[in-house]
């Protein structure tokens, strides 16, 4: 929490992002509906930056995806009851040609804790997209 917050001169805190966007909201607390009406909506080439303890990073197994939500998120029995949120986000990955998935290593705030790799990984994905606008 506290890289999220900072106190301010009068004794009260803040957030340091813009609330109105950050809405805590990941894929887990998603429906399929609302997965396809966003695959639907982005038309631009994206990078997906994930970390080896990520869901997105486990899509190629459905045993291992299950343990990298539950881990993440404290549910227990989770089981085949995750099964039509894993093939809608498999699907949802998987359909969309714009979609680049990197794993890099670190861990959940790994944008806070090494932006340097982040940034890496950003620049070389957006100069690929700008060199294939030009062929």
């Amino acid at each position: 929490v506290r890289q999220h917050i900072t106190k301010t001169s009068d004794g009260k805190y803040t957030f340091l992002h813009d609330t109105r966007i950050y809405s805590g909201v990941s894929f887990v607390s998603l429906f399929p509906e609302a997965n396809r009406a966003m695959q639907r909506s982005i038309q631009c080439p994206f990078l997906v930056l994930c970390v080896p303890g990520s869901f997105v990073s486990k899509l190629h197994d459905f045993d291992s995806f299950v343990e990298a939500v539950r881990l993440r998120h404290g549910y227990k029995g989770l089981g085949e009851n995750l099964r039509p949120f894993y093939e809608d986000v498999c699907s949802y990955f998987k359909s969309i040609d714009n979609c680049t998935i990197q794993v890099i290593p670190g861990l959940h705030h790994v944008h806070s804790d090494n932006p340097d790799l982040v940034a890496k990984y950003l620049c070389e994905f957006l100069n690929n997209q700008a060199s294939n606008m030009y062929r």
